[in-house]
């Protein structure tokens, strides 16, 4: 293989990594904001906690709709329209918060930003087999899952100086223009095609059923690990603000270096484990 193409291609699943890292933090301001914001959020709209435990509930449901298929929908449109689609609409759906006036609309848009996000995870995993030999994609997925918590850490920080700032509805704005920025530099990207050795790896996978799946012992385990962990994940991403608060009495500004500290051990997990 030529020198230059083999350095050329190296250079570039850095930054496609930078890319699906940048992803993964701004999703996480897009998931997170409604948790740091809720005290302001349920004033304004008149809501109590069973509302905000449906609205929670719900938007999970809306990611569960469609986590099935988003693979799918990467494998015919290919990584970077893929991509592109679901941070997009995302971000789009982030934005149409500051023009929500009710319950039944706000739901709408948590069902809907769960649904358009389920494509992150499958997408942030393509890129990494797409370009990263297997001697580096162990680490290349460690950085992966490590983003989640820099933007678990970020958000406490940011979003309530933010909505001081400019208030909870602006808010939504400024962060969903930040992911439609991350589309038009991901499309205005040019990358040569992966390096030949990784892009075999990729296409001489085995085809497998969904049959065949459910069969294997480490889809199964997989799974488990997925049921005994994500649950955890979510409960701190919902709740843990307002555990902050109303256990200790701080307000929104000062629960954000505690949040944000549980967070950095979770990176500090990713990146060890």
């Amino acid at each position: 293989m030529d020198e230059h193409v083999v350095r050329d291609g190296a250079r570039w699943r850095w930054g496609i990594l930078a890319f699906a890292v940048a992803s993964v933090i701004i999703n996480g301001f897009d998931r997170q904001m409604v948790a740091m914001l809720k005290p302001d959020i349920l004033g304004d709209m008149g809501w109590d906690d069973a509302d905000y435990g449906r609205l929670a509930s719900l938007f999970q449901l809306g990611s569960v709709g469609t986590l099935l298929f988003a693979g799918w929908f990467l494998d015919r449109v290919g990584l970077k329209w893929g991509y592109a689609i679901g941070n997009g609409a995302w971000s789009l759906i982030t934005l149409m918060h500051v023009a929500v006036t009710s319950f039944g609309g706000f739901v709408a848009l948590r069902v809907a930003l769960g649904a358009s996000e389920s494509i992150q995870t499958p997408a942030a995993v393509k890129s990494v087999a797409s370009w990263f030999p297997q001697r580096e994609a162990s680490l290349a997925i460690g950085i992966v899952n490590a983003a989640p918590n820099v933007g678990a850490i970020v958000v406490p920080l940011a979003i309530p100086a933010m909505a001081l700032a400019v208030g909870w509805r602006m808010s939504f704005v400024i962060v969903g223009c930040i992911g439609l920025a991350w589309v038009l530099v991901w499309l205005a990207a040019r990358p040569p095609q992966p390096p030949r050795a990784v892009l075999l790896k990729t296409l001489e996978a085995p085809d497998a059923s969904w049959a065949d799946l459910l069969k294997d012992r480490r889809v199964h385990g997989f799974m488990l690990a997925k049921v005994l962990t994500d649950q955890m994940w979510w409960l701190m991403m919902f709740w843990l603000p307002d555990f902050f608060m109303r256990t200790f009495g701080l307000t929104s500004a000062e629960v954000a270096r505690p949040t944000a500290f549980v967070y950095v051990l979770a990176m500090a997990g990713a990146l060890t484990s």
